[in-house]
């Protein structure tokens, strides 16, 4: 069996794929992360929140090559399919509960959280996201499901737009990192 990559192991990893490093501590924190899901000390699910450009979605792709199977879906297309066939989002979000499946079956990515619109579905006013963190709450309790997300939301700005249960399940089921890099694309830092 091989060993436990080191922190800086696993920064120099993300580095090789083209990754400038410029916000060492959250880095570090996703890199002790990252090692922890891959040796199974860690069952929670991760949170990464900062501004547009700041490197969330390029890490969790990258951590998601390394730790699970698992697909990323962007939160505006799950609200898209919601609308679009219900059967299908309810295959999406929750799947078969009796399938004898590998551990990573439960996880899933979600890219974009809090881009959605909100929903109207038949005059109802819908947060689609709320009810799927719901499901995946449900999964996470049950089955150990990981939710993985990233968002340009803050925390006081996702428990406004979807509330104190919402907020206080993502501490629950998350470990959640904020970014505090700029644009990369604007060559902020």
């Amino acid at each position: 069996m091989s060993e436990k990559p080191s922190i800086e192991e696993m920064q120099r990893r993300i580095v090789k794929l083209g990754y400038q490093i410029r916000d060492e501590r959250s880095h570090r924190k996703l890199a002790a992360y990252t090692i922890a899901v891959k040796a199974k000390e860690e069952n929670k699910g991760l949170l990464l929140c900062g501004h547009c450009g700041s490197g969330k979605t390029f890490w969790l792709k990258t951590m998601l090559e390394y730790i699970s199977d698992c697909s990323m879906r962007r939160a505006d297309k799950l609200a898209q399919i919601f609308l679009r066939d219900k059967n299908e989002f309810f295959k999406i979000i929750e799947p078969d509960w009796y399938a004898n499946v590998p551990e990573c079956y439960w996880d899933m990515a979600i890219d974009d959280f809090g881009q959605e619109t909100m929903a109207n579905d038949y005059g109802n006013k819908l947060e689609i996201m709320e009810m799927v963190l719901s499901l995946r709450y449900d999964i996470f309790k049950s089955c150990g499901g990981r939710t993985f997300l990233t968002t340009n939301l803050t925390m006081n700005q996702i428990k406004e737009r979807y509330g104190d249960r919402i907020d206080s399940r993502l501490h629950e089921m998350c470990v959640i990192v904020p970014f505090t890099a700029g644009d990369y694309r604007k060559g902020e830092e």
